[in-house]
């Protein structure tokens, strides 16, 4: 697993069971397309991007996100979710080279 910085907010902080949150979060990638030209070399920059974003709660899919090329660097993304029950939230990001990595947090209610 690669290690990748990853910032999350769950907007209420602390959601009521059964409302409707917004998980938003930002994620420290360079999301290269590899149509771009390093400005030193002249030479192609490699793509690199996240294909893919699965996202579960407690073991349980709530979210799959389908990445292309033309995203840009350091993304942000957002989704709602109904805050069904507090635990483990898990993202797992799959990069164009099919290498992955994790970040967990807590999702807690109120």
């Amino acid at each position: 697993f690669m290690n990748i910085p990853v910032i999350v907010r769950v907007i209420p902080n602390k959601p009521k069971k059964g409302d409707v949150a917004k998980l938003m979060f930002l994620v420290k990638h360079p999301m290269d397309p590899g149509t771009i030209k390093d400005p030193k070399t002249g030479k192609l920059i490699p793509a690199n991007y996240i294909t893919t974003i699965d996202i579960s709660l407690n073991g349980k899919k709530i979210a799959t996100i389908h990445n292309g090329p033309g995203v840009s660097s350091n993304p942000i993304f957002g989704l709602d979710f109904k805050a069904i029950e507090a635990g483990t939230v898990k993202m797992v990001f799959t990069d164009n080279h099919g290498k992955s990595f994790e970040h967990d947090f807590n999702l807690e209610l109120s």
